[in-house]
C-alpha cells in the first residue's frame, strides 16, 4: 500500500484530521447581549405579523433610497427629463411610500391620525389591495373602519 493510498483512506475515514485547525481548539467569538438577544429571540414561534412589519421597513427604505437616486439624477438630466423624473418622485414614489407606512401603521395596530396627522383622503381600494399584498386575510371592512375608527 502506497502513502497516497493510505492518505486518501485516512481522509475517507477521518476528514476532520485534515482540517488547519485540527488538534487546535477552535476559536470562537463571544457573543454580545445583542447577538445573544436575537438568538433567544429566534427559538420563539414564527409570527406573520413580525415577517410582514420587516418587509414593510425595508419596502419603505427601498422607496426613500429611490428617491435619494432620482434626485440625484435631476441634477445630472436636462431640463425636460428633470420635469419627469421630479414628477415620478413626487406622485408616484410619495404615493407609494404612503400607502406603505399606512400599511404599516395598520399592522402594528396604530390609527390613522396618530401616523400621518392630517385628514387627507385616503384611497381604500388601494389601501386594502397594498395591505392585502402582505397579509391576504384582511377584509376592506376591516380596512374602513380602522380608517374610520379616530375621524369621529
Amino acid at each position: 500500500m502506497t502513502t497516497a493510498t493510505i492518505i486518501e483512506n485516512l481522509r475517507e475515514s477521518c476528514p476532520q484530521m485534515f482540517h488547519p485547525q485540527y488538534g487546535a481548539e477552535k476559536k470562537t467569538k463571544k457573543r454580545t447581549r445583542r447577538h445573544q438577544a436575537r438568538l433567544d429571540y429566534g427559538h420563539g414561534g414564527f409570527s406573520k405579523f413580525v415577517s410582514v412589519i420587516h418587509l414593510l421597513r425595508v419596502n419603505i427604505k427601498s422607496l426613500a433610497a429611490e428617491a435619494r437616486f432620482i434626485r440625484h439624477e435631476e441634477r445630472r438630466a436636462g431640463l425636460c427629463y428633470a420635469d419627469s423624473l421630479r414628477d415620478h418622485r413626487i406622485r408616484v414614489l410619495r404615493e407609494e411610500s404612503r400607502y406603505a407606512g399606512l400599511v404599516l401603521a395598520f399592522i402594528r395596530g396604530k390609527s390613522k391620525f396618530v401616523t400621518e396627522g392630517n385628514s387627507k383622503a385616503v384611497d381604500l381600494t388601494r389601501l386594502s389591495k397594498k395591505i392585502r399584498r402582505f397579509l391576504p386575510t384582511i377584509c376592506d371592512k376591516e380596512v374602513f373602519s380602522w380608517l374610520t375608527k379616530d375621524a369621529q
